[in-house]
């Protein structure tokens, strides 16, 4: 067991293997434990390193590091502490989160990038025809009383002019989910600009949705209320109904390294749906087959994740459009998603179609037979296709064996 101290608390990380530099993120469900498999394959031929996230196995338990901002300081810090230089990232899930934006905030110092599983969220007018947010506010099914005073902003002017690329958007005030000032009749909504008619949105302007959602539920019951939730996420953070709907609206982005999290109940974040529906433990017994190595010990990491992790986690999630990022990205990236994941499910042609327009050195790998945990799954296959990926110097040269692959962008 290896350990190193970052902002005064313990962070637990492994190494194996001499050569370039490899760093692989766990995700929400376990530690860097599942990664042991991938280690051994890596090592042969490179260095690789696999870190416990705030909040997780055998690192630091301080909640409030467990934002996904948190994640991506502490990633950086990690290499500045090891001497870690140029590094190829693989991350799995949230871990696909933390690097994707590490990414983006550091592109000199990641050489390449593979995510496997990672929430991806489709911006206004990209995404599904089931998952895309409408530009103009309706009612709420569950109002604010009539006499609360509007947003300051008047409610039926056009959506507001992107910011500048370079620069954060002003914090201003998300389209109201409530009612407007006057009762307005259902036929005056339509007048608005609608997402179809909107442009391909700019940096810091576009709203999420996340694609694809499994067995959508009418009204979601929430199992697992862990400590702090409401304090974290706001007395109303997990309404009755949490459902995904195409008119609900959502907030503009405000893009990387931005921790300011708006009124949740103004945010249409489908995480936390997802992540709040049970304890760490049981999702993982969920989604992870009895069948796969190590499974009891799998499990067992899952318990020691601090139980307010995941609220945390879902809060930051409130201002990030990670859809948007990897648009944005100017490194080499392997996205890989399972067609069978029923707890981040992948993301539909419209969606790769936009993340890939204007990139060069992109591929998107929907896998038909894998579901959460590819690597366990059906390690041999993943392992080649990782070692293809770190060994091929240009993506469009990386070939994919169709037997496996159902589609590649």
């Amino acid at each position: 067991m290896s350990a190193t101290t970052i902002e005064n608390d313990l962070v637990h990380y492994e190494v194996l293997g001499r050569g370039r530099p490899v760093i692989l993120v766990h995700g929400w469900l376990s530690s860097w434990r599942y990664w042991i498999p991938t280690m051994q394959q890596l090592s042969m031929k490179y260095r690789t390193y696999a870190l416990d996230l705030w909040g997780y196995g055998d690192s630091g338990k301080d909640p409030a590091r467990c934002s996904l901002d948190a994640h991506v300081r502490l990633l950086d810090a990690f290499l500045e502490k090891l001497g870690i230089g140029k590094v190829a990232l693989v991350g799995h899930s949230l871990g696909g989160a933390v690097v994707i934006r590490y990414a983006l905030q550091h592109p000199d110092k990641v050489a390449r990038l593979m995510t496997i599983s990672a929430p991806l969220f489709a911006p206004t007018g990209q995404g599904s025809s089931t998952g895309t947010a409408a530009a103009a506010p309706e009612a709420s099914p569950a109002p604010p009383s009539p006499s609360a005073p509007s947003a300051p902003s008047a409610p039926s002017s056009p959506t507001p002019s992107p910011a500048p690329p370079a620069t954060l958007p002003e914090q201003k005030t998300p389209p109201s989910p409530g009612p407007a000032p006057s009762p307005a009749p259902p036929d005056a909504t339509p007048a608005q600009p609608t997402a179809a008619e909107t442009p391909p949105p700019a940096a810091g302007q576009a709203s999420e949705t996340l694609l694809r959602r499994p067995k959508p539920q009418t009204t979601p019951t929430v199992l697992h209320r862990p400590p702090g939730l409401d304090a974290l996420l706001g007395s109303e953070a997990v309404p009755p109904d949490l459902s995904i709907k195409p008119d609900e609206p959502s907030i503009p982005s405000p893009g990387p390294g931005s921790e300011a999290v708006p009124d949740p109940s103004t945010v249409n974040n489908p995480l936390r749906d997802v992540l709040l529906q049970a304890g760490p433990q049981e999702l993982l017994e969920r989604h992870l087959g009895k069948e796969v190595a190590d499974y009891d010990r799998l499990v067992a990491e899952a318990a020691k994740t601090v139980s307010e992790a995941f609220v945390v986690s879902a809060a930051s999630f409130n201002t990030v459009n990670l859809a948007q990022d990897v648009h944005s990205l100017k490194t080499p990236t392997l996205l890989i998603h399972g067609e069978q994941d029923d707890f981040l499910p992948p993301p539909d042609q419209k969606l790769i179609d936009y993340l890939s327009s204007d990139r060069d050195d992109f591929r998107c790998v929907i896998w038909p037979a894998a579901k959460h945990f590819p690597m366990l799954d059906e390690p041999t296959t993943f392992h080649r296709l990782v070692m293809d990926f770190l060994e091929t110097r240009d993506l469009d040269d990386l070939e994919f064996k169709e037997r496996w692959v159902r589609k590649v962008r």
